[in-house]
């Protein structure tokens, strides 16, 4: 279902930046998820 929505909003010129509930459940990996989504947003 994701992947589906995924394709359409690049398709209207989105760029997405998925983080799975998983992940954000991980305290050892929160710092590098915002070092990725800084880099993702030029930031």
């Amino acid at each position: 279902m994701r992947l589906k929505e995924d394709r359409k909003l690049h398709k209207e010129g989105w760029e997405v930046f998925r983080i799975s509930n998983w992940e954000i459940r991980q305290e050892e990996i929160i710092l590098e998820l915002l070092a990725d989504l800084r880099e993702f947003i030029g930031f």
